[in-house]
């Protein structure tokens, strides 16, 4: 612990400027002896918004991960349990939308053809090609967090099942969260319910927070340059 103190203290005296982009790692600075900003992660800026309302969609973005996320330090994820229940929202899904997996890499994309061959899968082979795609997503359903922020940087909403605490970045977007240790089929069901209930006004409350956030991230680099 004391190493640990002693690593994050060096590290932040080389900086000029530190944020945090959740109430962790915002407390775990603190208890280093240097307060920092809380703003959201900035991954939220990596696709550029359009105009539009988005409640005339119809495909729906998802993606998956064994684990629901990269570890499992402990052993103690059922991946098989999990396989189930996401194959279980899928099944609920696809009558009414059009379901996409949207792949990190090329191992992930050959194992959404393999684990679930009924549901198209992409791999967008650059920015252009991810915010094509993304341009006509109604909401998306994820285990890979930073597809979770770069989608609500655009305004469009999802669910989260994760398995770590990387997934307290996501709130910062008001997003739903999951834990993958407690979820069934249902809860992750009910939260797209409650996203579908309002889309548009979650859609514009997500591209509110988006330029919030990069007004925050401009002022604070501007005082530091």
């Amino acid at each position: 612990e004391g190493d640990d103190l002693k690593y994050i203290q060096s590290i932040l005296g080389y900086c000029r400027l530190t944020t945090a982009r959740d109430r962790l790692a915002q407390r775990l600075m603190q208890s280093a002896g240097t307060p920092v900003p809380l703003i959201p992660c900035s991954a939220c800026l990596a696709l550029d918004p359009l105009d539009g309302e988005i409640a005339s969609r119809r495909t729906i973005a998802v993606n998956y991960m064994p684990k629901a996320g990269h570890f499992d330090f402990l052993n103690e994820l059922d991946e098989h349990d999990w396989a189930r229940t996401f194959r279980s929202v899928l099944t609920a899904l696809k009558n009414q939308y059009h379901v996409v997996f949207l792949c990190h890499n090329a191992s992930e994309y050959q194992q959404a053809k393999a684990l679930f061959p009924d549901f198209p899968a992409i791999l967008p082979q650059s920015r252009r090609a991810y915010n094509r795609f993304a341009s006509g997503v109604r909401f998306g359903v994820f285990n890979r967090l930073h597809a979770a922020v770069a989608f609500a940087g655009i305004g469009i909403p999802s669910v989260v099942v994760g398995n770590d605490t990387r997934t307290l970045m996501v709130e910062e977007f008001g997003l739903d969260v999951f834990d993958v240790r407690q979820i069934a089929s249902e809860q992750i069901l009910e939260a797209i319910a409650r996203i579908n209930a309002h889309i548009d006004e979650e859609s514009r409350r997500l591209l509110t927070l988006r330029n919030k956030t990069l007004a925050d991230y401009s002022e604070r680099i501007a005082a530091v340059c």
